[in-house]
C-alpha cells in the first residue's frame, strides 16, 4: 500500500518497523517532501515516462518524530480486539442457530435472552473431542474386558465358568457383571464388586479370599525376570507393555489411604498408597515388625494432629509412615521417589530426612511407633546409607525396646473381648514384640551375635483362631505379586510368622551356645556339641512338622522361601563350628562338614527360587543369605561347593545394583580370597574376571567398626582340623574403603 497524505498507515508497520523503515526516517525530511510535491504534479499525459517513473518509486514511510523510535502512540495501538474466551464445549441450541455460546451452565447467555432449551451434549469441563475420546476409551475398555471374560471362560475349568456365568445372572446389569469379572484376575466367589475387582491393593479390607475358595492359577500370569529384562516388575505396570496377559492393576477409589494426612509435603495419596502396597507385598523380614491391621485402622479413623495420650494405643504416627514410605522406596524404581536421578541410593531419601527432622521430638515421648520407625531406618541406612549410622540406630533400638518395657510385658489376666479395640491393640502388641524378636534373630544369626532382645513374655495371641489374623478378610489374608499380577492366593500370613517365632527360639538357643560378644569366640567342647545335636534335632522337628504347603518344595510365596533361607542359615551357623572341632565324628547320621555343604547348596537354591519367580533386586535380607553362603564353603570349592559360591556371588553382582551392602559384602569376599590365597576353580574365574572388576563402578556402604566375620580355617598339618579367625572387617577391607571412597 502506498502511504501519502490523507491515507492512514497500515498497522503491521505501525507494529513492526523493520531496520530499513528506522534507516529510511533518518533521510532528510524536506528532500523527500519535495520528492513527493514532483511526484504530485507530474501531468498524467504528458508521457508514459513521468506516471511510470512514479510507479517505480518506493513507498513514501510515515512521519516520524525527530527522536527515532519514539512514535506517537496509534490508534489503531488502542483499539486492538479483545482475547477471544475459548468455550470448551457449546450447548444445542446455540451450534443449531449457529451463534457464539459462552458455554455458562445451567443455561448460557443467548438461551436466556431467547427463552431457548440449553442442554448440553458433553458434561461439564469436557470438550467435544475429550467426550469424544472418552467415549473411545470406554467402548476398547469394554472390547477387553469382553475378550477377558471370553479367556476365562475358555482357559478356567468348569467350575470357575460355571461361576462366571451365575454371576452373569445375578448382576443387576450386563455392564456390572463385565466389570465385576473382567476386573478380577482371580475369581472371588460370593464377593462384592469391590472383593471382585481384583484390586491390587492388598491392604483393603475389602479384598477376601477364604483359604478353601482360592486356587493357585492354571496359568501363571507372573512372567519371568528374563522374559521382562527390566530391573523391576513395575516397569512393566508403568508402561503398560503390549501383550500382557493380566488386567490393570490401578488401585480403586476405596483402596487409595489418606497418607498425605500424616506426612505433610505429599500430596499424591494414589502414589503413596502404591508405595506402601509394594512394602506390605514384598518385604519378609520387618513387615512382621509392623501391625498390618491396626496400623490401616488408625491411618483411616484417628487424626494425625490429636493423637490419644497414651501413645501405646496409637499404631500410626507421622513419624512411623515416613519411615514406611522410606523402606517402601527401596523396592521401586519410579522415577518419583529418586532425589538423584539415576542414583538408586537416594530412592527415598527426601521420606528419611523428613522422618530424622521429627526423630528427636519422637525422642521424647517414647513410643511402640518410635521403636518401629527406627527399626525401619536401620534397614534403610544399612541398606542405602551408612552402616555406621546404621549400628547407630540399632543400639538406640535395643535400648528403646527395654526402656518401653517391652522385654517384661505381659497380657493382662482378664483380657477383653477379642474384636474390641482393647483386645486388637492387646493382640497388636503380642505381635510387635514377637516380631521384633524374630528380627533380632535374623541379625543375631548373621553376625553370629548372642541375643540382644530375650524372648517376650506375652503370649502368642496372633496364633489364636480367634485372633484378627485368622480372620479370611485380614488384610494379610492373600498375597499377589503386586504390581505385577493381581491374582490373590492365600498367603499363610498367620501359619508363616507363628513359624518364624518358633524358629527364633530355636536361634536364641544356638546363639547362646556359640554365640560371641564382640571379639570372644566360645570354645566348643563335648557338653556343647550334645547341647548343639539338641538344637540341630529341634530344627529337623521343625521342618518335619510344617503343614504340606508351607514346604519348600511346595510353595513359591516369597516369605516361606524367605522363611526357608533362614532356616538353612542357622543350620550353617550350627554345624560350622561343629565341622571345625569335630570334623571326623558322625553327627545326624554323617559328618558336619557334609551336613554344612549340603545346607550350603539348599540355601542356594531357595535363593535361585526366588530369583527365578521374582527379582533379587530389593532383597536385603537374602543378600546377607548369600553371603553367608559364599563365605561359608570357601575353603570346600573343590569339594563341589564352587556351583554354591558362584551362584551366591552371581546374586550378590545383581543385586548390588541397587542394594549398596551387597556391594560390600561382595568386596569382603574379595578380600578374604586374598587373605588367604585361595585359588579359585576354572569353573569361579567369572567371579574375578565380572564381578570383582564390577565393584570399582559401584557404590558401597561402609561397615560399621564392630562388625566381624567368624572363619573356620583348616590347618596346615592337615587331619581336617581348623582354626578360628575372628577377623575385624573394618580392617580387612581398608584399603579398599579408600578406594571405593574415591570412585564414589
Amino acid at each position: 500500500m502506498r502511504a501519502s497524505e490523507g491515507q492512514p498507515v497500515s498497522a503491521a508497520s505501525n507494529r513492526m518497523p523493520n531496520l530499513g523503515s528506522i534507516a529510511a526516517a533518518a533521510i532528510d525530511h524536506g528532500r523527500r517532501q519535495s520528492l513527493a510535491a514532483a511526484v504530485a504534479v507530474a501531468p498524467g499525459g504528458s508521457g508514459g515516462r513521468a506516471g511510470s517513473n512514479a510507479n517505480k518509486l518506493r513507498p513514501l514511510l510515515p512521519n516520524v518524530s525527530e527522536r527515532v523510535g519514539k512514535r506517537a502512540p496509534s490508534p489503531l495501538t488502542q483499539q486492538l480486539k479483545k482475547k477471544r474466551t475459548t468455550v470448551q464445549a457449546a450447548c444445542q441450541s446455540c451450534r443449531k442457530r449457529k451463534v457464539k455460546c459462552d458455554g455458562l451452565r445451567p443455561v448460557c447467555a443467548p438461551c436466556t435472552s431467547l427463552g431457548a432449551v440449553c442442554e448440553y451434549s458433553v458434561p461439564e469441563g469436557l470438550s467435544q473431542r475429550d467426550a469424544e475420546r472418552q467415549r473411545m476409551n470406554q467402548v476398547s475398555k469394554s472390547h477387553r474386558d469382553l475378550l477377558t471374560i471370553l479367556d476365562l471362560l475358555r482357559r478356567g475349568p468348569d467350575a470357575e465358568a460355571a461361576e462366571i456365568l451365575r454371576q452373569v445372572k445375578t448382576a443387576a446389569t450386563l455392564e456390572d457383571a463385565v466389570a465385576r469379572i473382567a476386573d478380577a484376575t482371580l475369581l472371588l466367589p460370593g464377593g462384592s464388586p469391590e472383593q471382585s475387582q481384583g484390586t491390587a491393593s492388598p491392604e483393603s479390607s475389602t479384598s477376601t479370599c477364604p483359604y478353601d475358595s482360592c486356587r493357585l492359577p492354571h496359568n501363571r500370569r507372573l512372567a519371568s525376570p528374563f522374559d521382562q529384562p527390566e530391573h523391576v516388575f513395575e516397569v512393566l505396570y508403568r508402561t503398560g507393555l503390549p501383550g500382557t496377559l493380566f488386567s490393570s492393576l490401578d488401585l480403586l477409589a476405596s483402596d487409595v489411604l489418606p497418607v498425605s494426612r500424616w506426612v505433610p509435603g505429599f500430596e499424591d495419596d494414589y502414589h503413596l498408597t502404591y508405595l506402601l502396597t509394594l512394602f506390605w507385598t514384598w518385604d519378609n523380614t520387618f513387615a512382621s515388625v509392623v501391625d498390618r491391621v491396626l496400623f490401616l485402622e488408625d491411618m483411616r479413623l484417628a487424626d494425625p494432629l490429636d493423637p490419644v495420650p497414651n501413645m501405646d494405643h496409637t499404631f500410626c504416627t507421622p513419624f512411623l509412615v515416613l519411615c514406611l514410605l522410606t523402606v517402601s522406596c527401596l523396592y521401586s524404581t519410579h522415577p518419583k521417589i529418586y532425589s538423584v536421578p539415576g542414583d538408586h541410593s537416594s530412592r527415598g531419601l527426601k521420606f528419611a530426612r523428613a522422618a530424622k527432622r521429627i526423630l528427636e521430638d519422637e525422642r521424647r515421648r517414647p513410643s511402640i511407633t518410635m521403636l518401629q520407625g527406627i527399626t525401619l531406618l536401620w534397614l534403610y541406612e544399612g541398606s542405602a546409607g551408612d552402616a555406621r549410622q546404621a549400628e547407630r540406630y540399632m543400639w538406640e533400638m535395643v535400648d528403646l525396646y527395654f526402656q518401653l518395657g517391652l522385654h517384661r510385658r505381659t497380657e493382662p489376666d482378664n483380657c477383653p473381648g477379642w474384636n474390641s479395640r482393647m483386645g486388637r491393640e492387646l493382640q497388636a502388641i503380642s505381635y510387635i514384640v514377637w516380631g521384633i524378636f524374630s528380627f533380632n534373630a535374623k541379625i543375631a544369626v548373621n553376625f553370629e551375635y548372642r541375643f540382644y532382645i530375650p524372648r517376650p513374655r506375652f503370649k502368642k495371641l496372633f496364633d489364636n483362631p480367634l485372633s484378627y489374623l485368622a480372620r479370611s478378610d485380614s488384610p494379610t489374608a492373600n498375597w499377589c505379586a503386586y504390581p505385577v499380577d493381581c491374582r490373590f492366593q492365600p498367603s499363610h500370613h498367620r501359619e508363616v510368622f507363628v513359624a518364624h517365632c518358633t524358629l527364633a527360639e530355636l536361634a536364641e538357643e544356638l546363639m547362646d551356645l556359640i554365640g560371641r560378644s564382640r571379639d570372644q569366640v566360645p570354645e566348643i567342647d563335648k557338653d556343647t556339641r550334645l547341647a548343639l545335636e539338641g538344637v540341630y534335632n529341634g530344627l529337623i522337628r521343625w521342618r518335619a512338622e510344617l503343614p504340606d504347603h508351607l514346604q519348600p518344595n511346595n510353595s513359591t510365596l516369597p516369605s516361606v522361601l524367605s522363611l526357608h533361607a533362614t532356616y538353612e542359615l542357622i543350620m550353617i551357623r550350627l554345624l560350622g563350628p561343629l565341622a571345625a572341632k569335630f570334623p571326623k565324628e558322625r553327627f545326624g547320621g554323617s559328618t558336619a562338614g557334609a551336613l554344612k555343604n549340603s545346607s550350603s547348596f539348599s540355601m542356594i537354591n531357595t535363593v535361585w527360587t526366588f530369583r527365578a519367580h521374582y527379582t533379587l533386586k530389593h532383597e536385603y535380607w537374602l543378600t546377607q543369605v548369600c553371603a553367608a553362603a559364599a563365605m561359608s564353603v570357601l575353603f570346600n570349592l573343590d569339594d563341589g561347593c564352587a556351583d554354591v559360591f558362584v551362584r551366591a556371588c552371581q546374586a550378590l553382582h545383581e543385586t548390588g545394583e541397587f542394594v549398596r551392602m551387597a556391594n560390600k559384602n561382595l568386596t569382603v569376599i574379595q578380600q578374604l580370597i586374598d587373605r588367604y590365597r585361595i585359588r579359585l576353580p576354572q569353573v569361579g574365574r567369572t567371579v574375578e574376571t565380572r564381578y570383582f572388576v564390577a565393584l570399582r563402578n559401584r557404590q558401597s556402604t561402609a561397615y560399621s567398626d564392630g562388625t566381624r566375620v567368624l572363619m573356620y580355617v583348616p590347618t596346615q598339618e592337615g587331619g581336617g582340623g581348623c582354626k578360628v579367625d575372628n577377623i575385624q572387617v573394618g580392617m580387612l577391607i581398608a584399603p579398599t574403603e579408600t578406594l571405593s571412597l574415591t570412585v564414589d
